[in-house]
């Protein structure tokens, strides 16, 4: 694109040269907070409130050799906040990632990725209330934490309100005990497990009518109506 001159762009070292370049490090890197500090003095008050989304990414367990830096990365690493020396040789098979996502403005930026491997509720605990405190004393306000439905982030939101027996959507903040924090289930997959709820199982009413058939032409008319009314949108439910 550069050579037709169709696109400008900069050149790979320049755009480095911005704020850094990724070394393969493991958790909150100066890189991160430096993107974050940069974003911070365009912002208002109101700007700082954000929401942070927390989410695994499978990975192929590999052990890989960087050369330039001389070391090994592909072991299972929580970036010095918890004790990796029990998990021994074990290779991670997953990356937990949090990103921060302004709720008054439009920014979004990676902070905190961990390689992990049988990741315990407890272990996902220490590492969010350490990736909240590290965005509160950049300056932002920490508003919601976002998660799908497994069970160890359900497991997760039940340990940030341990005196509460049931599930609430708003509990203690891990940072300040005079403000509250909202939990949230992301609501694409609240939607694509009610889906598979009727796909897996027989549905009926009191009548013994079935509630929905997954192959019914109704059923598929819907899905098509719901194809085309979100064809053209950027973030898609189904």
């Amino acid at each position: 694109m550069r050579r037709t001159k169709m696109l400008l762009l900069p050149s790979a070292n320049t755009l480095k040269s911005y704020t850094g370049k990724a070394t393969g490090e493991v958790g909150i890197t100066e890189m991160m907070k430096k993107r974050l500090q940069a974003e911070l003095q365009c912002l208002t008050d109101m700007d700082k409130f954000v929401s942070v989304q927390i989410d695994e990414v499978a990975l192929r367990a590999q052990e890989i050799y960087l050369k330039n830096y001389e070391t090994y990365i592909g072991g299972v690493d929580y970036g010095g906040v918890l004790d990796a020396t029990k998990a021994g040789s074990k290779l991670a098979n997953k990356m937990l990632t949090f990103n921060v996502s302004g709720l008054a403005a439009n920014y979004s930026s990676p902070f905190g990725v961990f390689l992990v491997k049988d990741l315990t509720s407890e272990q996902l605990l220490e590492l969010t209330k350490y990736v909240v405190t590290e965005l509160e004393k950049l300056g932002f306000f920490v508003f919601q934490l976002v998660t799908d439905n497994l069970s160890v982030n359900t497991r997760l939101f039940k340990l940030l309100n341990p005196n509460e027996s049931t599930l609430k959507c708003e509990v203690p903040h891990p940072t300040d005990p005079s403000r509250t924090i909202h939990l949230c289930f992301d609501s694409s997959h609240i939607i694509k497990n009610i889906r598979n709820q009727f796909i897996d199982k027989n549905l009926k009413k009191k009548t013994t009518r079935t509630l929905i058939s997954v192959t019914s032409s109704r059923c598929m008319k819907h899905k098509k109506t719901l194809f085309f009314a979100q064809f053209d949108t950027s973030a898609k439910n189904i």
